[in-house]
């Protein structure tokens, strides 16, 4: 069943449950006008390595007063490009579509955006066009505590503590994922996608 809309935080490469929650909506509007938060899924996403759950980071600009998430500026003082790269590579490199998809992530990741916002926002609809899901997409002009006629997903997750849009024990289906005989939940998107391919909407719904 498809819904008019959400109201969503902007995440880098999201966890599965963001898209098992937003799914079913038509569009989806995305916060840019909050303040940036530290430490959260905004500019670090989870993968599964060879022998643990592994943090990629993307370094933002330090400031010494808040800055609205649009402001944040990504920082490539360190070569974090090759980094993750490598990062990724080792994770999936001998998943079944990770050939079909990386080429497309790398690029995004390659254009060296000046902000964070701008480059979460084109993965995120690269993640939905992976996906197949045809989405509205929107982001914010100003700050609103609520909106009328939208569900309201903002904030609910942090790097942190436990994601609340987790799904119950009993909700979670498995997949083959490339390492480990036990299967880990709600990683990033591309967990599922280069793991699922075109099989990975069948997964979400």
């Amino acid at each position: 069943m498809i819904t008019e809309g959400c109201l969503a935080e902007l995440y880098l490469l999201p966890p599965i449950a963001f898209f098992k929650e937003t799914k079913g909506f038509e569009s989806v509007m995305y916060e840019k006008e909050n303040h940036f938060v530290k430490q959260t899924y905004r500019n670090r996403f989870t993968i599964l390595g060879a022998n643990t759950i592994q943090t990629i980071t993307i370094p933002v600009d330090k400031s010494t007063k808040k800055q609205f998430y649009k402001d944040v500026k990504i920082n490539y003082a360190e070569n974090w490009l090759a980094k993750n790269s490598t990062a990724l590579k080792s994770a999936y490199s001998n998943s079944p579509f990770f050939d079909d998809y990386y080429p497309f992530f790398q690029k995004v990741l390659n254009k060296k955006h000046t902000y964070l916002f701008e480059l979460n926002l084109e993965l995120i609809e690269l993640c939905f066009k992976a996906l197949q899901l045809d989405k509205i997409i929107n982001t914010t002009s100003s700050f609103k505590e609520s909106y009328t006629g939208l569900s309201d997903f903002r904030e609910n997750s942090t790097s942190k503590k436990k994601n609340p849009t987790d799904w119950k024990q009993d909700d979670i289906k498995s997949y083959q994922q490339v390492f480990g005989n036990k299967f880990v939940s709600n990683l990033s998107i591309i967990d599922l996608i280069f793991c699922e391919g075109p099989m990975s909407i069948n997964y979400l719904t």
